[in-house]
């Protein structure tokens, strides 16, 4: 018992040094926690909170340890900034240009909907959560939810340098568009209906009419045109069937070239929910709670996307037949880490990701 409570404590304090170094304004018990519920995550998943409690690498009583998580879910109140500089500190995001993602998600439980608006940063393929909020309901955002969302993400982080936004198709508004290019004055890179109504030397017609002449494969530009008052370079191209057609209020972007970027977002939420740590398993149905859960698993994210990252370097992921990747870095870094958590004899390996973190 007391060599197994050893090697806890030494995973925990490897941590630790992690979170003292971004994180030095937290109160010791606090950061001790994150590190626990981290790794519990990373060994099983999200489950109930009470199986959490329960792969806490603790000698407290498990009753103990889901008193804990509670009151972190209840009571802590943690700054939104000091979290986003900590994600872009650990990836040395902070000096470069970003590309946003916008996007949501959501689930049911009980009669009760989950929906989260999250904007993330995309990082060499992947999209790492920066910030979020959550709302009871089921369905779209509405403009004034998306403009006040972003309004709330410029107050924490005013000095960004901003690439542009993507976003899919429901990301469409005459309000919204305003509001992204005069008052936060970034590009947006938007995903548009093939069926939506824009106007072209004084005619209006669905969007679908003007890239018929796009043959499969071909990527093409097809002019500026208005949508919603706003207006918007169009570039359009056809893929397995479908039309892929992209508006944006800058013709200098490389437009097809930073929407593969949006992939990422996708591959974020599967991580947060069936390729990983399956939130929506915890009951949590309250939005303040369910915001502080996900800085915990954003925090799990990182750690298990740069340890992929790592891994590819010295073993790389297989290439399946159709040319994509049989693991996102995000889920091969997530199965090294539970196999290193759950294996003793790993310790080393496991020190080795943990100072991934920390690496300037």
């Amino acid at each position: 018992m007391a060599h197994t409570q050893g090697k806890a404590l030494r995973k925990g304090n490897e941590m630790l040094a992690v979170l003292q170094k971004y994180l030095s304004d937290w109160h010791l018990a606090r950061q001790k926690f994150v590190v626990l519920f981290v790794q519990a995550v990373l060994k099983i998943g999200v489950k109930s909170l009470l199986e959490i409690a329960g792969a806490f690498d603790s000698s407290a009583q498990r009753t103990s340890s889901l008193r804990r998580i509670e009151r972190f879910l209840n009571g802590f109140e943690f700054s939104i900034s000091l979290f986003g500089n900590f994600m872009l500190a650990m990836l040395h995001l902070r000096h470069q240009g970003l590309v946003l993602l916008l996007d949501r998600t959501e689930w049911q439980f009980g009669k009760t909907w989950v929906n989260i608006l999250m904007l993330s940063v995309s990082v060499e393929g992947m999209s790492v959560p920066l910030f979020w909020r959550v709302y009871n309901k089921k369905g779209l955002s509405s403009q004034q939810e998306r403009i006040d969302f972003m309004r709330s993400f410029f107050r924490y982080f005013p000095d960004l340098c901003i690439t542009c936004l993507i976003g899919d198709r429901e990301f469409i508004g005459k309000h919204w568009f305003s509001y992204l290019e005069q008052e936060a004055r970034i590009p947006c890179l938007i995903r548009l209906r093939e069926n939506l109504q824009v106007h072209y030397q004084g005619k209006q017609k669905p969007i679908k009419v003007y890239c018929r002449n796009v043959k499969m494969g071909q990527y093409s530009y097809k002019g500026c045109f208005q949508l919603c008052e706003t207006n918007l370079h169009v570039w359009a191209t056809h893929l397995r069937g479908e039309w892929l057609i992209l508006g944006t209020t800058s013709k200098d972007l490389d437009a097809f070239a930073i929407y593969k970027q949006r992939w990422g977002i996708e591959t974020l939420f599967k991580a947060l929910k069936t390729q990983g740590f399956h939130i929506e398993h915890t009951a949590l149905c309250q939005a303040p709670k369910i915001e502080k859960l996900l800085f915990l698993l954003a925090f799990a994210f990182v750690w298990a996307y740069k340890t992929g990252l790592w891994l590819n370097e010295r073993k790389p992921i297989r290439i399946c037949p159709n040319g994509r990747r049989e693991f996102s870095f995000f889920r091969y870094g997530f199965l090294f880490l539970q196999y290193c958590l759950l294996n003793d004899t790993q310790y080393p390996q496991l020190v080795k990701t943990i100072q991934l973190l920390s690496e300037d």
